[in-house]
């Protein structure tokens, strides 16, 4: 597979705030790849919502970076050197406004961050709401502690997620649509504003093969 090969230091200067932005950005742009692919992949259903809540708290981080970018002259000037790019990055700030609140509520309460403060309060409001359900644990392996899966965890999970999108089934396939829109805006951005830095230190780049290694973390 046909890769562009640099030597970091030619491209990548560790003083510059642009450098660091970028880099930054292609770690995000890769977490998000990453995870969508785990959604796809994913064969169970709470695999599948876990992956989903993964993937939408990295979307939250890689948007408040892009939020910080305001802040750095470096990488104004270098949006603003590139009109397209720069209408992607507006587009994407502004889906991003729209559900910052939601995945704001989603990352610290159901998945980067276990519960603490306001979201001990999630936990208990899902937990009235579970009062009456019936939970598990156990695995399908042995009937050992140490195998175990707490399946009712799962369940409180699933009320967390339900809760932070907007608490009915409405709000949440509104919320989930809505997010859909902008993580695809996050791709479009990503890939438009890494291609214009790469194109602008096009004398330092080469063609060569992309090694055993590199193939294999294509999506990550």
């Amino acid at each position: 597979m046909p890769v562009w090969i640099f030597r970091f230091g030619d491209i990548f200067d560790p003083d510059d705030p642009l450098s660091i932005w970028i880099c930054t950005l292609g770690i995000a742009f890769n977490d998000m790849i990453h995870t969508n692919e785990k959604i796809e992949q994913a064969t169970v259903a709470w695999e599948r919502f876990y992956e989903w809540r993964v993937a939408v708290a990295h979307f939250n981080e890689a948007c408040l970076h892009l939020e910080r970018a305001r802040n750095i002259d470096q990488v104004q000037e270098f949006l603003n050197s590139e009109p397209e790019v720069h209408e992607k990055y507006e587009a994407l700030l502004r889906n991003y406004s729209e559900i910052k609140s939601i995945t704001n509520r989603l990352r610290s309460e159901a998945t980067f961050h276990y519960p603490y403060k306001k979201g001990r309060d999630a936990v208990a409001l899902a937990l009235r709401e579970l009062r009456d359900e019936d939970g598990a644990v156990g695995a399908v392996v042995s009937n050992r502690i140490r195998d175990s899966r707490q399946f009712y965890a799962d369940d409180i999970v699933a009320h967390l997620v339900w809760n932070a999108a907007g608490g009915s089934e409405e709000a949440f396939e509104s919320a989930a649509t809505e997010l859909g829109e902008a993580v695809a805006s996050f791709g479009k951005f990503a890939n438009a504003a890494l291609d214009a830095f790469f194109v602008q230190h096009r004398d330092a780049l080469r063609l060569g093969e992309a090694t055993t290694t590199e193939r294999g973390a294509s999506g990550h």
